[in-house]
């Protein structure tokens, strides 16, 4: 009953070998405290087969969703490499664990990057940023961050040791703002597609039709954009995000009927 409990965090990052036994454990779950969510990451797309412990990542998420039948799927994927790279991908994941929610009416989570160590860089409040409007371009339902508080000493995040806020605080603060009011307009809506633009477009994903009924955008400028439908009115949305967070764009944008 305290104020402060949000849920359960059951498992992290499981193999599907172990989805028998975490259905069990969400079914008693919802019988002991339907109140509270009940929380299971899962691994992101680059995981090996034996950390999958299936085929391929469509079959991981599907045999977990059909298997688990959890609230929501979540899971994370950490694109800011310590390197300077990115890992290319990101978006792939998204694509992925938006089918498979789609397919199985299930809303989707994601775990967001705001720590730092030996193999993840700081994120910048531009890297903040796109990967929370990447995530709710693609109708995520719900963000996590990884991490708040360290995790080791070799490990920094949002708070110190102490729980001073560190500089990357003032920005997750001002972004989560921003989604908030964002939730107002999306929070309800279907996602009902996602395009890119660009020279080249991520692995695995779509194109924006040039002629698109619904919204027409420069095909040269990095894009993404998420279409929306209301679920209590006609109103439709488009969600744009520029998906070179190092530089600013100006984007015309043309609107169908």
């Amino acid at each position: 009953d305290h104020p402060a409990l949000y849920g359960y965090m059951v498992r992290d990052e499981p193999g599907a070998d172990l989805y028998p036994q975490l259905a069990r454990v969400v079914s008693e779950f919802k019988v002991q405290d339907p109140r509270h969510i009940v929380c299971i990451n899962l691994f992101p797309v680059h995981a090996s087969s034996a950390q999958l412990q299936t085929n391929d990542y469509v079959e991981y998420l599907d045999l977990y969703l059909k298997t688990v039948k959890p609230p929501f799927l979540c899971y994370d994927h950490y694109p800011l490499l310590r390197n300077n790279s990115d890992r290319p991908d990101f978006f792939l994941n998204l694509e992925l664990a938006r089918a498979a929610g789609v397919k199985h009416g299930t809303p989707v989570w994601t775990v967001v990057l705001s720590g730092w160590g030996s193999l993840f860089r700081k994120p910048t409040p531009a890297e903040l940023r796109w990967q929370v409007y990447g995530g709710l371009a693609y109708g995520i339902k719900g963000l996590a961050y990884f991490a708040y508080w360290p995790t080791n000493q070799d490990y920094s995040a949002v708070v110190d040791y102490s729980g001073r806020p560190q500089p990357i605080y003032e920005a997750m603060r001002d972004l989560n703002r921003d989604v908030l009011a964002l939730e107002r307009v999306l929070g309800d809506a279907e996602s009902t597609a996602v395009y890119h633009t660009g020279e080249s477009i991520p692995g695995g994903c779509r194109r924006l039709p040039e002629k698109g009924p619904v919204i027409e955008l420069p095909q040269h400028l990095p894009l993404l954009v998420g279409l929306f439908q209301s679920a209590t009115s006609a109103d439709r949305y488009a969600l744009i995000v520029n998906r070179n967070y190092r530089e600013a764009l100006t984007v015309p944008v043309h609107l169908g009927s």
